[in-house]
């Protein structure tokens, strides 16, 4: 499969299903708060690999691009366009 396959609300879902102990609605940057952690990342990226086949860049992997919900879906679309791959 190529591509997200699903629209903003189901992917806010599936972040909250994978890290169910993120508040994903926190108004603090979610790994500058502690409320996401390099594991954390980790853990989405393979989710986000297992669910989707979408592989985000290791550039990519940096706490700006994990600050929000709203960040990620940013990142996960503009890596579904550019094809790059995390551990090339």
């Amino acid at each position: 499969m190529e591509g997200i396959d699903m629209d903003e609300q189901a992917f806010y879902r599936f972040l909250a299903q994978t890290l169910p102990e993120v508040d994903w609605d926190s108004e603090q940057a979610l790994m500058e708060s502690g409320e996401l952690d390099s594991l954390d990342v980790l853990m989405l990226a393979g989710a986000l690999y297992e669910r989707m086949k979408i592989e985000l860049p290791q550039t990519e992997l940096k706490a700006e691009n994990f600050a929000s919900k709203e960040s990620i879906w940013k990142l996960v679309n503009a890596c579904t366009h550019r094809k790059e791959r995390i551990w090339s």
